[in-house]
């Protein structure tokens, strides 16, 4: 069995290594490349990943560069420190299914030029991510932002989230799923500050249903998920909805605790 598994690691090491080089054989870095995107999820082995550098510490000009599909630390933390620079880079994805970003590599954020041209923040794949390390994001970030996700955060609160989304008032869009610690603060500080906001992904275990009208002001929405939002009402809901009429789509979940009744495990819908 042994002997099987070691086979198939190396034939799949191969196969990797292999596509990678007849991949950018006929891509050239030096062309006027301005989105990337790696559409399989087992790139695999040390001459895959080279391959893969490579041509990213070439490719100069994009503008985009999506490798979320990645599920392994090393290449994540090298890309991520790459990343930083190219210049016209616009929105990076990197480790969608997983937090493989170590903290130490994601502290390059809070230096000052790096991601020059950065419009879109994903703090999602971040291990360990907590509220000392978005303060100090706060005089860099912010305001030059249009799109800014945090996703299954259980180090994260309003200490943090506040301070940085009263700044935020160029988003549009907004992901703060599967986070434990945030209140209600955080939905009256996304009202007053981020008007501009079209897509809002939001749940926390400490958000109350009653809190979802607050959300009615933001007539700009037109997607909208609260699916991890314990505690919402069909009510609460039916008094957006009254509100906001450029929905183009809704997703939330309708459960409730009840009393005398445990709430599912969280992450459930």
């Amino acid at each position: 069995m042994e002997a099987f598994q070691r086979d198939q690691k190396t034939r799949k090491e191969t196969g990797s290594a292999a596509l990678m080089k007849a991949l950018f054989k006929y891509l050239s870095p030096e062309s006027d490349l301005r989105a990337f995107s790696l559409p399989f999820s087992d790139l695999c082995g040390d001459q895959a990943v080279e391959y893969l550098v490579s041509f990213v510490s070439q490719a100069t000009r994009l503008q985009s560069l999506d490798l979320g599909t990645i599920d392994s630390e090393d290449p994540c933390n090298r890309l991520f420190t790459l990343a930083a620079s190219l210049p016209h880079l616009e929105e990076v994805r990197l480790a969608r299914f997983r937090q493989s970003i170590q903290l130490e590599s994601a502290s390059i954020l809070l230096e000052e030029n790096k991601f020059p041209s950065l419009t879109s923040l994903d703090l999602a794949p971040i291990r360990g991510l907590n509220d000392e390390f978005v303060l100090k994001l706060i005089p860099h970030w912010p305001e030059r932002l249009a799109d800014f996700r945090i996703c299954a955060s259980e180090m994260v609160t309003d200490a943090s989230l506040v301070n940085f989304l009263r700044l935020a008032t160029n988003l549009e869009q907004l992901e703060l799923s599967y986070c434990a610690e945030f209140t209600e603060a955080v939905v009256e500080t996304i009202v007053e500050s981020c008007t501009k906001l079209k897509k809002l992904h939001i749940g926390s275990r400490k958000l109350k249903g009653e809190a979802v009208p607050v959300l009615s002001s933001l007539t700009s929405l037109t997607d909208w998920d609260i699916s991890r939002w314990l505690g919402v009402a069909a009510k609460d809901i039916f008094i957006l909805l009254l509100h906001i009429t450029n929905l183009n789509s809704l997703s939330y979940s309708s459960w409730r605790k009840q009393a005398g009744q445990a709430a599912p495990a969280w992450g459930a819908g």
